[in-house]
């Protein structure tokens, strides 16, 4: 396969929050060229594809402007940290099917400052990928192996909570054999559906 006067304004920009940045497996991940003077460093320590890292960065991109540019936080750091694969059962000899967890964090310039809603934490007074309220955040990529493809090309981005509240269920677990599994093939075959019908729609079928 996520500030108004007070207690009514916390709420309402929590709900916000968790709805922008959470909201199902997404795909439309992309930087602001606003923001673009904090860069993001990268600290992951082993060799990926460079389709993988550009997809775990363009999400961590989001995720910052929306922090920066949507709620008006003033970040002074950004770090991508890890990009995690997780073993899963979809890779066969025509198809692989990769599921990633990728960790950030973000210092703010005022950690006082930010309102923290639900399950949201700092860590060291960093804003982290598995504290910004629904658990860690995943990506999913996919690569024909029987074919010419060269990179892996993204299906979408999910996170944790997401996860277990879709394919932690009975049926989809005892199918797939886990959550991970279950995400991952699921996920990419909802987006060669839509991949397909939005083909077949400029082609006039």
């Amino acid at each position: 396969m996520c500030i108004l006067k007070k207690e009514k304004i916390c709420l309402v920009l929590a709900v916000i929050m968790m709805v922008g940045l959470f909201t199902g497996c997404s795909l439309t991940v992309g930087s602001n060229k606003e923001n673009e003077e904090l860069k993001i460093e990268v600290k992951v320590d082993k060799e990926l594809p460079e389709s993988v890292v550009n997809y775990a960065l363009d999400k961590t991109q989001s995720d910052l402007d929306y922090f920066t540019k949507e709620l008006g936080y003033k970040m002074v750091k950004a770090e991508l940290l890890d990009i995690e694969q997780i073993m899963t059962g979809t890779t066969s000899e025509v198809l692989a099917i990769n599921l990633y967890k990728i960790k950030y964090r973000f210092k703010p310039e005022n950690p006082e400052d930010i309102q923290l809603s639900g399950d949201m934490f700092l860590t060291e007074d960093y804003l982290t990928s598995d504290g910004t309220g629904h658990g860690d955040i995943y990506i999913i990529l996919y690569k024909k192996t029987s074919s010419e493809q060269k990179d892996w090309e993204p299906v979408c981005v999910t996170n944790e909570v997401t996860m277990t509240e879709e394919y932690f269920r009975p049926g989809i677990v005892e199918k797939y054999e886990d959550m991970y599994s279950a995400a991952a093939m699921m996920n990419y075959e909802k987006h060669i559906k839509e991949k397909n019908a939005e083909k077949d729609e400029n082609t006039g079928k």
